[in-house]
């Protein structure tokens, strides 16, 4: 909730304020959770669990609903588009986990190392490296340009009106399953490739 306004006129009009958090990470990442006037929607259990210890939440003020944002993979895998097609190439899908710029250099650094090995291993498997969606401006990624073996996952969310339509959805679902393995360092998009018979490392 970004407006102190806007929580303030719902509970003067004594309108129903429901919170939906939007994602496993949010409890322990965000500080700002409303404990008067406001009930949340949670995906399970564990993200309850959270906000009741960590932001001292009532527990009847908190109702499990499920996640939205699996139920697009839901009914991916539940179709007859799940069917691996014939490699042309092989690559490592690594995908952004950290949008602080604070931490970006040590996601980097683990980057280049990933390159490197990997280069040692096989030169011809590439890192196709999705890069987080919420850094308009990709100039942070590129020294990443400079590496062999790297190459850009094309999406490109910050030119839409939405942040990821039906196209970046089915494109993510079908860069997961033609990877060799998926990369990252906690997001929930590593939740979602477990999903695959991919192996995904954290």
């Amino acid at each position: 909730v970004v407006s102190d306004q806007l929580y303030s006129n719902v509970l003067k009009a004594e309108i129903p304020f429901y919170v939906y958090v939007t994602s496993w990470d949010h409890p322990p990442k965000f500080t700002r959770f409303l404990k008067h006037g406001v009930k949340y929607l949670v995906w399970g259990e564990g993200m309850r669990e959270d906000l009741i210890d960590l932001h001292g939440i009532n527990e009847d003020n908190i109702k499990v609903v499920g996640s939205s944002q699996f139920s697009n993979l839901h009914e991916y895998l539940a179709t007859e588009n799940y069917e691996k097609p014939e490699k042309t190439s092989k690559y490592i899908y690594y995908i952004a986990t950290c949008g602080y710029p604070l931490i970006l250099n040590q996601e980097l650094s683990v980057i280049r190392k990933l390159s490197e090995i990997l280069y040692s291993v096989d030169p011809l498997v590439k890192i196709l490296f999705r890069p987080y969606p919420l850094f308009g401006d990709q100039g942070e990624y590129d020294e990443l340009s400079a590496l062999k073996n790297i190459v850009f996952d094309a999406y490109d969310p910050q030119s839409k009106k939405v942040f990821f339509n039906e196209d970046d959805i089915l494109h993510k679902y079908d860069r997961i399953q033609n990877a060799e393995a998926v990369f990252h360092l906690g997001t929930t998009m590593g939740l979602e490739a477990a999903f695959f018979d991919v192996p995904v490392y954290c």
